[in-house]
């Protein structure tokens, strides 16, 4: 096996697959993170208003406080309901797991067992290619996810805009 072969290997490895591979990682752990923060919170929210609407059915005093927070409670609630939807946290997270699983998978070379300098250089162009494959697809599904997205007036005509 040729030393250059070697090197090859191990840079592309070094700068280009572990450095995505970690940057996957970290991000979908980030987006598992704020999914599960979303959710506790939707929960919490969830309970204070049972809280504020059971008091404010009582007879209490702050009767008009409790009613005021078991109206504006759930508003809050809604609000957060939208900015999950439109970050879609959970659906990120698992995109990112989707190319982390797909980067286990790939192979990497055993050039010890290579004694040819064309070999070893066409294994290391393999290993690179099917990387590469990898985390295109990965892009291709950002192209998916903005793709979906809809536009308000995107289907009128510039002029019709006016």
């Amino acid at each position: 096996m040729s030393e250059r072969s070697r090197q090859a290997l191990t840079l592309y490895r070094a700068a280009r697959m572990e450095d995505q591979f970690d940057y996957y990682c970290r991000t979908s752990a980030e987006y598992d993170r704020a999914g599960a923060q979303s959710v506790a919170l939707s929960a919490v929210l969830l309970s204070l208003t049972t809280l504020a609407g059971t008091l404010a059915g009582l007879d209490v005093a702050g009767k008009m406080s409790w009613a005021i927070a078991a109206a504006v409670i759930p508003a809050v609630s809604t609000a957060l309901a939208a900015y999950e939807a439109i970050f879609g946290f959970e659906r990120i997270s698992k995109l990112y797991a989707d190319a982390i699983r797909s980067l286990r998978l790939v192979e990497e070379p055993d050039l010890t067992t290579t004694t040819d300098d064309t070999e070893a250089a066409a294994e290391v162009a393999a290993y690179a290619a099917a990387v590469e494959a990898v985390l295109l697809k990965e892009q291709a599904q950002w192209g998916q996810l903005t793709a979906e997205i809809e536009v308000p007036g995107a289907d009128q005509r510039p002029a019709d805009r006016q």
